[in-house]
């Protein structure tokens, strides 16, 4: 079952989770267990980390979260998910 927020009411550690699913479906690592997506988070660098976070940061502003497998992911999934590949 799926339930919507806004994402400006999640808690701090709520919107890091947002953020970091987004950065998993960039990566494609979202169906992997978790200590293995961190791993590979850790390898790609902060630099990419720091401009997927402006991107994230600059689109997620105002828009409603949902929970979906106790994962949390915004409404603009796609959207953000083709300006983060940009980047690369």
């Amino acid at each position: 079952m799926a339930l919507h927020k806004r994402f400006s009411s999640l808690s701090p550690k709520q919107k890091n989770e947002v953020f970091l699913n987004t950065v998993d479906l960039v990566m494609n690592t979202i169906g992997l267990p978790r200590g293995l997506r961190d791993s590979i988070r850790r390898a790609i660098g902060v630099d990419k980390l720091i401009d997927y976070r402006y991107i994230f940061d600059e689109m997620v502003k105002g828009q409603h979260c949902f929970v979906y497998d106790k994962m949390y992911f915004t409404l603009n999934v796609s959207d953000i998910k083709r300006r983060m590949e940009a980047v690369d």
